[in-house]
């Protein structure tokens, strides 16, 4: 029965990976887990165009990675989900 239940941790890491596993998405993480950020801020910095960063926010704000509050008429992100949250640091440690 132990083994079921680390399967299913197992797909669960897994899926989370595969979301976070795009090059443009893990700079977005890396750079909002040093410093929550709004969309305006990302795209100056990655030198991305505003919808496609908002388009990768959607994607890891819909697996539960990051989530977002309204800050006058920002939108401010950041990481709320520990799995991503220490793989995020642990990269930044080496950067």
């Amino acid at each position: 029965m132990e083994k079921c239940k680390n399967d299913e941790l197992v797909n669960e890491y897994a899926k989370k990976l595969k979301v976070i596993g795009h090059p443009l998405r893990m700079k977005i993480l890396i750079l909002i887990e040093d410093k929550s950020s709004c969309v305006g801020d990302l795209w100056q910095c990655l030198n991305t165009s505003q919808p496609s960063i908002s388009q990768h926010l959607a994607i890891l704000k819909d697996a539960g990675i990051v989530t977002s509050k309204v800050d006058g008429n920002k939108r401010i992100y950041n990481i709320v989900d520990d799995f991503v949250k220490s793989i995020i640091q642990n990269i930044n440690l080496t950067l």
